[in-house]
């Protein structure tokens, strides 16, 4: 295959996220305003700044009798996301009825300890979203520093991914691997202290294919 042929992290990222629509029976929501959440954050006596990753949509799947909410996003905000390009997130969604219900065993409890009154904080919060409006979007806010992140692509092309979709996939994930990340030391980045890079990860197409499968075997696990 041509250099040509072989896709950067951004592509194999929406390559998932598309194959993953395309396979499966999904519902797709397309946000009024693009939400975001916070990737990472800086600061000293004179400024903060911050890193987003940006949603313009999600797809609503259904694995294993749960819902779940999939994300693709795209960095944007100040300097401290520049060392980051895409991820793909996702959320467990939880009915009305199910809220419903925690929130009645927690009101239940007689002992409620600081975290679980937190908890019940947040159910009471989804009800008043579910009826409202922006609960999905609420959903993606929550997600900081790619807590729930499934996949995350960054600017140099590598990803790194969700623990056990890692250990999933074993060692055929070198397989996928066209072209390593290529630096050049005599340079250094601003935004990330590290050699600038000349070459970009880059991946086989066959790849969008192997994590989709193995992303879809993973949801049906959970």
């Amino acid at each position: 295959m041509s250099e040509e042929e072989a896709l950067s992290v951004r592509e194999l990222l929406k390559g998932v996220y598309d194959l993953l629509a395309q396979r499966n029976e999904h519902e797709n929501i397309v946000f009024e305003k693009p939400c975001a959440t916070l990737i990472a954050y800086d600061f000293d006596l004179h400024r903060k700044r911050r890193g987003y990753m940006r949603y313009a949509e999600a797809n609503i799947y259904n694995f294993n009798g749960k819902q779940y909410l999939i994300a693709r996003g795209e960095k944007c905000g100040s300097y401290p996301a520049e060392p980051y390009d895409s991820d793909i997130l996702y959320v467990e969604v939880l009915s009305k009825e199910n809220i419903q219900d925690l929130i009645k065993k927690y009101e239940e409890k007689t002992d409620l300890c600081l975290m679980d009154k937190m908890y019940l904080d947040l159910l009471r919060c989804d009800l008043d979203l579910i009826d409202n409006g922006g609960f999905i979007e609420s959903l993606i806010e929550r997600c900081r520093y790619f807590e729930n992140s499934l996949i995350v692509g960054y600017a140099d092309g590598r990803i790194t991914l969700e623990p056990e979709l890692l250990e999933m996939l074993g060692p055929k994930i070198e397989d996928m691997i066209y072209q390593d990340v290529e630096r050049d030391s005599r340079y250094i980045a601003f935004s990330t202290l590290k050699p600038v890079v000349v070459k970009q990860m880059k991946y086989k197409p066959e790849f969008v294919e192997v994590l989709t499968e193995t992303i879809e075997k993973y949801l049906r696990g959970l």
